[in-house]
This record gives C-alpha cells, sequence and structure tokens, in this order.
C-alpha cells in the first residue's frame, strides 16, 4: 500500500487493511496510512495529517512525499495541483517527521 505507485492498488491495500478483524492486529499507523488512502476530502486528509503530526512516527513519510512531490494531475489537461488544499499541511508534517 505505501510502496505501489498505483492509486487503486494502494486504495484496494487500505480498504482490505481496513476491513481486518481484528482491527488491533493492524499497526495504528497502517490504518492511519490506510484512511489517509481512503479518504478523498480536503478536509479528511487535514484532519489525518493532523492525527500523524500528533502520532508522529517515520511510517508517514513515503505516504506524504509521494503526495507532496506530486504537482499536478487534476483539473483542465491534468495541469492543476490535486492536493494544493493541503499542501502545506504536508510540508509542515514532513518537516516534523524529519527531525
Amino acid at each position: 500500500m505505501v510502496e505501489s505507485e498505483v492509486g487503486r492498488d494502494r486504495r484496494l491495500a487500505a480498504a482490505a487493511l481496513l476491513a481486518h478483524r481484528p482491527a488491533k492486529d493492524v499497526p495504528g499507523y497502517l490504518l492511519t496510512i490506510a484512511e489517509f488512502e481512503q479518504d478523498r476530502t480536503c478536509a479528511g486528509r487535514k484532519a489525518l495529517i493532523a492525527r500523524m503530526q500528533e502520532q508522529p512516527d517515520p511510517h508517514f513519510i513515503p505516504t506524504l512525499n509521494r503526495l507532496y512531490k506530486r504537482k499536478n494531475g487534476c483539473g483542465f489537461l491534468g495541469l492543476g495541483d490535486c492536493y494544493e488544499c493541503i499542501r502545506p499541511q504536508m510540508r509542515e508534517a514532513l518537516e516534523q517527521l524529519r527531525q
């Protein structure tokens, strides 16, 4: 889920993790990453980034870094920034997690 560049594969893996029972068998950081992959809203992703900052774990870095590096792919001709609404939070979280 974390290493795949294919969004559909990440979302399928995230759904499988979130459906796993008992949920306590899945590490907390993986559940947070899975929720982040499943949530498609700015508000939801902002809240999940805040959770990542409250419970810092270096495992969050690859997920945030992958999205932070992607600067286009949305809007007219795919030229728009898909993550503009969470870019400041991602930058702040990455700086915090890398310390």
